[in-house]
């Protein structure tokens, strides 16, 4: 068995080999992002890549200038600020009758933006123009330059009052100024749309979109669109396309253009039946036709990515994007070759490159204890603490290793089970007094805003825009109307005559975990009609539930960790699981890695990035673990008896020679690393290698305790 394990890896490193440079793609790659904008430079025989967004806590928002290197497998930041602030979801697009990129509007730090700039791919520099006429501040427009006219086209977009104009502009260069046109036709207002220019039919092909119908201020109806429209600069006319075929509706998706064999490649997106896709369609302007294209590998479902095409080396290039609201966005690189009918990935993840997922250690660097600390959410330097019968405590985590207390709040008996803060209000879950909100905009002063109580066994609280969505027992999934802080609303409930303990909320549907009914899954597109469409129980107490791109991670009494896909919501179906007999109580997933807490075997880490055959890499023991959150590297254990716990993770290689223990004594790391502390992966210099091979064996020698009391797991 071991053997075969060996040899299995050994063929998975060696297959993963193509023909490019020998470069590390982790030491100078762009960060994961989305809602960026890639054009390619003909000139120089290079991609662009500008802006994108990340959400962590807060948007962080991109101005750097990237450039991809096909021929040398490298990429570069271009040194040439000042620029345009950074943006998300803006409109770019590439002059080649001046040799230079175009850019407009975009979502920045001040909302929607409508900004225009020039880049001079030649002389390295930006410059803004100040157009006398201009579209209205907006992100998420269709964009594209019309070849034959000299014109760029753009079309509708994302409206700072969150809605769209349906209007279609031109900037004119001639004029150097935005000229709004006034067809007689046009597409319904929409954003999150693409569009090319059609050099053979020299015409604009615009396709998808979330589309929505105005009437009195107010949308009257959405949707998604799968339709293709053209339009001629000219005649000023957009046109629906009768296609002979169709693919799923979708926005947020990501299109380019072949224009050699007069094919547009879409990927991706968001869905209107499946909350984010990873499929391939090849649209024929020729014959109008749409293609699926179903390939052995391909990248991982995404949204708000970027792709274009390399016309020198024929081939599509896909550049990161969002695989889930909350998930931390991917800065992976994957070509496409439509003639070979094949996707490969060319750089990883850079968390695949860091060995965590092989060898990991937890060391404690700071405590607050005195308090019963039953779940946490932790929002960049703030720690919102449910602390039982002490209510909300509030700590500075600004240094872990001296988190400070900034206010207490108790209103009531108090029995605080759960916590969620969003836009500056904690929801907080209290087994006797409901359900709360707290004014927490100063955390140094929360302050009561309103309160709803109907049941006393309130358990967890998650939260959605204006709808709080309350595990509450015997009550079932509760729905309030949180608009009104100060007056909270009960919408709807849904019970079938469970424990609701706990929920978690993506894209319109509620994951319930039910003590006694299992997983259960609810439609909750209209909050005042929750509709259950699915269900997955194989007996056993069910604790908590945390949802990721699609698969439910499930915490089971007695059992342990359940893996289950929900990308069919209504039949739900076990990928995997980890049985440890043991009794796993709260868990959060993050980067492929499932953090489970257990009373009595203390906090897990089980490595789940193959769902099929989770392992556990590490564990940490303290007294009696409850909630538990992870924010990179860092992770926040809540305990009964010993309060809110700060641990570091890192792999083994990186651990101090003289690390502080778990237990206050000092101590030394069994086993020493190799210098660089790298791994090696396809890519890599021979020496890394030689060092990926060595550390395969070391792998399967299962795991060990150093004399410091780190546990550390070696995966076998």
């Amino acid at each position: 068995m071991r053997k075969g394990r060996v040899l299995l890896v050994t063929l998975v490193l060696l297959s993963s080999w193509h023909v490019f440079p020998q470069v590390d793609a982790s030491e100078n790659i762009p960060p994961g992002r989305f809602g960026h904008r890639m054009i390619y430079d003909p000139v120089n025989e290079r991609v662009l890549l500008f802006g994108g967004g990340v959400w962590d806590d807060r948007y962080t928002f991109f101005d750097e200038l990237w450039s991809y290197d096909y021929a040398t497998n490298s990429w570069e930041e271009l040194d040439c600020s000042p620029g345009p602030p950074g943006r998300f979801n803006h409109m770019m697009v590439y002059d080649p009758d001046r040799h230079q990129l175009f850019l407009f509007g975009g979502w920045s730090a001040r909302d929607r933006i409508g900004d225009t700039w020039l880049y001079n791919i030649g002389a390295n520099e930006w410059t803004q123009l100040h157009p006398q006429d201009s579209p209205s501040l907006r992100s998420d427009a269709a964009i594209a330059y019309d070849e034959e006219n000299g014109v760029i086209v753009l079309f509708d977009g994302y409206g700072q009052d969150d809605r769209g104009r349906q209007d279609t502009w031109v900037y004119d260069f001639g004029e150097e100024n935005w000229i709004q046109m006034d067809p007689e036709e046009s597409p319904k207002s929409q954003y999150g749309h693409y569009m090319i220019y059609d050099s053979l039919n020299r015409q604009m092909v615009m396709y998808g979109g979330h589309w929505s119908i105005w009437e009195n201020e107010r949308s009257i109806s959405h949707g998604y669109s799968d339709g293709v429209w053209t339009y001629d600069y000219p005649s000023d006319a957009w046109t629906k396309v009768d296609t002979a075929t169709s693919l799923p509706q979708r926005y947020w998706h990501t299109l380019a253009y072949d224009e050699d064999r007069g094919k547009m490649v879409v990927f991706g997106g968001s869905g209107a039946t499946t909350p984010v896709l990873d499929d391939t369609w090849l649209y024929d302007l020729s014959t109008n036709t749409w293609e699926r294209l179903d390939t052995e590998e391909k990248p991982p479902e995404r949204e708000s990515s970027a792709l274009v095409y390399d016309p020198v080396h024929e081939k599509f290039l896909l550049f990161g994007g969002l695989r889930d609201i909350g998930e931390a966005p991917l800065n992976d690189l994957w070509i496409l070759d439509v003639a070979e009918g094949t996707w490969w990935e060319v750089s990883s993840e850079s968390v695949s490159t860091d060995g965590q997922a092989d060898i990991m250690s937890l060391l404690k660097v700071g405590q607050y204890g005195n308090i019963h600390c039953e779940t946490m959410f932790i929002d960049g330097e703030t720690a919102y603490l449910a602390a039982a019968e002490r209510g909300l405590v509030i700590l500075n985590v600004s240094e872990p290793s001296d988190p400070r207390l900034l206010a207490e709040y108790l209103h009531g008996e108090g029995m605080a089970h759960g916590v969620f803060v969003s836009g500056g209000i904690a929801y907080l879950a209290d087994h006797y007094d409901g359900f709360e909100a707290i004014d927490v905009s100063d955390p140094s002063n929360p302050r009561h805003l309103g309160r709803f109580r109907d049941s006393q066994d309130t358990a967890s609280v998650f939260v959605v825009g204006d709808i709080a969505y309350v595990a509450d027992n015997d009550d079932g999934l509760e729905i309030m109307d949180v608009s009104d802080p100060t007056r909270p609303v009960k919408l709807s409930n849904h019970y079938d005559g469970g424990l609701a303990v706990n929920v978690h909320v993506v894209r319109g549907t509620a994951f319930v975990a039910d003590s006694r009914d299992g997983l259960e899954i609810v439609d909750v597109t209209d909050p005042s009609h929750p509709r259950e469409i699915g269900q997955y129980d194989e007996g056993g107490i069910t604790n908590d539930i945390f949802v990721v791109e699609g698969v439910a991670y499930v915490a089971v009494y007695n059992e342990g960790l359940k893996i289950i896909d929900v990308s069919d919501p209504a039949n739900p179906t076990k990928l995997g699981e980890y049985d440890y007999g043991g009794h796993p109580y709260r868990l959060y997933v993050d980067g492929g890695i499932a953090y489970l807490t257990d009373p009595e075997e203390g906090l897990l880490v089980v490595d789940v990035t193959d769902p099929l055959q989770p392992v556990k890499i590490a564990e940490y023991a303290s007294e009696r673990p409850k909630g538990v959150w992870v924010d990179g590297d860092t992770i926040y254990l809540g305990d009964w008896e010993e309060g809110l716990l700060i641990l570091e993770k890192s792999p083994l290689e990186e651990v101090p020679s003289d690390p502080v223990s778990t237990d206050g004594q000092e101590g030394s790391t069994e086993g020493e690393g190799d210098e660089s502390g790298q791994i090696g992966i396809p890519g890599f210099p021979p020496s890394s290698i030689i060092l990926s091979m060595a550390l395969i064996v070391l792998l399967l020698a299962g795991s060990r305790r150093s004399s410091n009391g780190v546990i550390s797991t070696r995966v076998g």
